[in-house]
């Protein structure tokens, strides 16, 4: 018969919520540490790397770039959070450290840092500033 085991569903929300509180406690991570820095550099690397002449095989190098930079980031994390989750006491373990990768993937305090100076700009009028403080913001 089958069960409802409600374990995964308090876990995610476990990590959830600590996830949000890091965020509101310490923020951004900082550059040189943070994931999606680390991910745009690899997109960037591996995008200057697939451009070729005929447009089929590009766009298959786009798909292959795309599954290699999943493989990279996803694999190592599953395999890390799955192998927390089998050691004694490991479901504490995977839900800090599942909660400080999760935490990567959203950016609640974060965005005020880059989005008030824009919109104080706007407030003033001034076009050209909140253009170039977007364009400040923006990853290459």
């Amino acid at each position: 018969m089958f069960t409802l085991d409600l374990s995964l569903l308090l876990d995610s929300i476990l990590i959830f919520a600590l996830a949000f509180l890091i965020d509101i406690a310490l923020g951004e991570y900082p550059d040189r540490i943070h994931p999606t820095i680390g991910i745009g550099k690899m997109i960037t690397y591996l995008k200057r790397k697939s451009k070729h002449p005929n447009s089929r095989v590009e766009k298959a190098n786009g798909v292959f770039m795309a599954l290699i930079i999943m493989l990279v980031v996803a694999l190592p994390v599953f395999l890390l959070l799955f192998w927390l989750r089998q050691l004694p006491y490991g479901e504490v373990f995977y839900i800090i450290i599942g909660a400080i990768l999760f935490k990567a993937t959203f950016a609640i305090s974060g965005m005020g840092q880059y989005t008030k100076p824009i919109a104080k700009a706007l407030k003033a009028k001034e076009l050209d500033d909140a253009r170039k403080c977007g364009d400040k913001n923006t990853l290459d």
